[in-house]
């Protein structure tokens, strides 16, 4: 299964300078707790930004560049390969964590979107692209209040493909 994984803002917001534009610890916990022993695939800039391989899952870094190494990771070059790679591994679910031009290339092919509103506006010169919400069907929703541990209200909601978009994607 194919699957993003992101947190925006109410202007779809996703970063700043290569960082996360506000602090939310319940946001990172549940971000591991999914993700953990799971595929995750990340832009070698979102690589960067976070600056080393994440414990406890197997690590992709998709870039153009061919020559580009990484230890602990694997790199791979198209969409192609990792579309493959999701389909010979179909009892992991495969999370795509950023940045903006990863989740703008992969949107048309997840079936479950992750997705953490923050219930604010932050500046960001970032943003997670349009997603059309009537292919996908809400099937969870929780609020979390802004407290000493998370610097806004947010609210994490998964999305799934409505199963009769993903019985045309295998025709």
């Amino acid at each position: 299964m194919l699957s993003i994984i992101v947190a925006y803002d109410q202007h779809h917001g996703i970063g700043l300078k290569n960082t996360l534009p506000w602090k939310l610890s319940d946001d990172l916990k549940n971000f591991k707790k999914i993700t953990e022993n799971n595929y995750i695939v990340m832009g070698r800039k979102t690589f960067d930004s976070i600056g080393r391989p994440l414990p406890k899952r197997k690590n992709i870094i998709l870039t153009k560049k061919q020559d580009y190494h990484q230890d602990k990771c694997i790199i791979l070059h198209s969409i192609e390969q990792v579309l493959t790679l999701a389909k010979e591994k179909p009892h992991y679910e495969i999370f795509i964590i950023g940045g903006a031009e990863i989740y703008q290339q992969f949107l048309p092919f997840v079936d479950r979107l992750y997705i953490t509103k923050v219930n604010a506006v932050q500046p960001a010169d970032t943003f997670f692209p349009k997603w059309d919400k009537t292919q996908f069907k809400r099937i969870g929703n929780r609020h979390y209040k802004k407290d000493e541990n998370n610097q806004f209200d947010f609210d994490f909601e998964v999305w799934e493909k409505k199963a009769d978009l993903l019985q045309a994607d295998d025709t």
